[in-house]
């Protein structure tokens, strides 16, 4: 009996195993079968033959068929938790992750921060934030401002950008009810005669050197003042050294006061609509508007619709002004400009292709009026003759002197 039973388990040894494990009970079945027999010699030969069939029978991940385990259905439940984020539908589409590539909506929108092409700025938070941070340094002087929407100031206290080399472009956009303080940039300049003085520059840029404001609509700045102090305003700039002010308005309403202890010791003050003091200006294509009610009880003041003294180009500009200039000093005036100085290398003063047209009175004990309405724009200082006007479209301005 025996020996019958160690045929069959060498006979069962000896099948292929690929056959073994289709019968789901054969481990029980060998189990049973060898535990009846004694150890023999036979056994030797029994595992030998096994031996000699590895590699027939190699199990493969590729196969499906290691265990039985390996061949239990996967039921839906279980797909659900192999599956990331419980399903398909929950997969991220592509660029909806955080590092995607998909087209951010915000991408240059209005109103946001620091953009490639320089400082963004929609509100008057982020203008005068912005003009803080210039002014202490902690952003460079020389970048770019761009607006990206209108910006009303109505109540907002504004301090000029005290030193700008850069460039202010509006985007087509205005900036506007914008009350000028009595603060700005801290200048040392001369006057008609060299003499120095220290005065504050005052307007939206308090100094500017080599600086661009373009596409920009500035509208009713205003300025009102009783003061003592020696100061330059301009609605754009009190005070340059290098600045191109291209395809803007610019509308202002000011009343000035300046008074000091006496109009014989030096003292110096100027007010106009653009420019309060330039070394080197030019204007091509902006419209300025100005009403500008200026009492000066001083050594020297200066008064003009675009520039209170110095050099500038003005060309294709529209210019309407409503001047009243009275008080006890050596007053300078000429409609357009107060007094035109220009330094050595830099082109003369001249005006192109405008228009003028408005009102002028002047009231003074010692003024200096460079010639008559059309011509009194500017002068030549080595010379003092009147600079010719050419090619302007009109100019009409009604000029009334006591």
């Amino acid at each position: 009996m025996k020996k019958w039973l160690h045929l069959v388990a060498a006979l069962v040894l000896s099948l292929p195993l690929s056959l073994c494990v289709a019968c789901d009970n054969l481990e029980g079945m060998l189990g049973g079968i060898m535990s009846t027999l004694e150890p023999t010699s036979d056994m030797t030969t029994a595992s030998t033959s096994e031996s000699d069939l590895e590699g027939e029978g190699d199990f493969s991940a590729d196969s499906g068929e290691a265990s039985a385990s390996d061949n239990e259905e996967i039921t839906p439940s279980d797909k659900e938790e192999n599956t990331p984020n419980g399903s398909d539908e929950n997969l991220p589409e592509e660029g909806d992750a955080e590092t995607g590539d998909k087209e951010n909506t915000n991408e240059g929108a209005e109103g946001s921060g620091s953009t490639e092409e320089g400082e963004l700025v929609s509100t008057a938070a982020q203008l005068t934030a912005l003009v803080e941070k210039i002014n202490r340094n902690e952003i460079a002087n020389d970048i770019t401002i761009r607006l990206g929407a209108n910006i009303d100031m109505t109540g907002v206290a504004y301090t000029p950008i005290y030193e700008f080399r850069g460039v202010l472009d509006g985007k087509g956009y205005k900036i506007s009810n914008l009350q000028l303080p009595l603060d700005g940039a801290t200048i040392s300049l001369t006057d008609g005669n060299w003499v120095g003085y220290t005065v504050t520059a005052i307007g939206l840029i308090g100094s500017a050197y080599d600086a661009d404001v373009r596409n920009l609509t500035l509208e009713n700045v205003t300025a009102n003042f009783d003061t003592n102090k020696e100061i330059f305003i301009g609605a754009i700039v009190g005070y340059t050294e290098g600045v191109e002010i291209l395809d803007c308005t610019v509308s202002s309403v000011m009343d000035v006061t300046v008074t000091h202890e006496s109009v014989r010791a030096r003292n110096i003050s100027g007010v106009a609509g653009v420019i309060g003091y330039s070394l080197d200006a030019y204007m091509n294509n902006v419209d300025v508007t100005c009403e500008i009610d200026y009492k000066a009880n001083s050594y020297e003041a200066f008064v003009g619709a675009v520039l209170g003294v110095g050099n500038v180009r003005i060309h294709g500009c529209e210019i309407t002004l409503d001047i009243s200039f009275i008080g006890d000093m050596y007053g300078h005036t000429g409609s357009v400009i107060g007094m035109e100085r220009t330094p050595e290398g830099i082109t003369l003063a001249s005006m192109y292709d405008s228009i003028v047209k408005g009102k002028l009175y002047i009231k003074n004990s010692r003024g200096y009026d460079w010639g008559e309405v059309g011509q009194g724009y500017f002068y030549d200082p080595e010379t003092r003759e009147i600079l010719d006007v050419e090619s302007c479209n009109e100019i009409n301005v009604q000029k009334t002197k006591e």
